[in-house]
């Protein structure tokens, strides 16, 4: 998880706690398990995953920049991105 959070860091200015690592990896680890039953993304390997996935995700911090919204609704994402990884670093 360390180039993620160096990553997530030098791009976004996201400065990541050490329960939003745990909450990534328990994410991570669940889709990696669930893909192998469902075909939820054609990405499967933990750094696909944590580049192409969770930092994508983080990308919308750039728009929102120092005022993210209050409320926000992620329809039809199917794995959850990019809904699950920003409630991770929003909540």
């Amino acid at each position: 998880m360390d180039p993620l959070i160096l990553e997530a860091q030098s791009q976004f200015n996201i400065h990541l706690t050490s329960r939003q690592v745990s909450a990534l990896g328990s994410f991570e680890r669940e889709l990696i398990e669930w893909n192998q039953k469902f075909n939820l993304t054609s990405i499967r390997d933990v750094e696909s995953i944590r580049k192409k996935h969770f930092l994508d995700s983080f990308s919308c911090v750039m728009a929102w920049k120092a005022t993210p919204p209050h409320h926000l609704i992620d329809i039809g994402t199917g794995a959850g991105f990019p809904g699950i990884p920003l409630k991770i670093i929003y909540r």
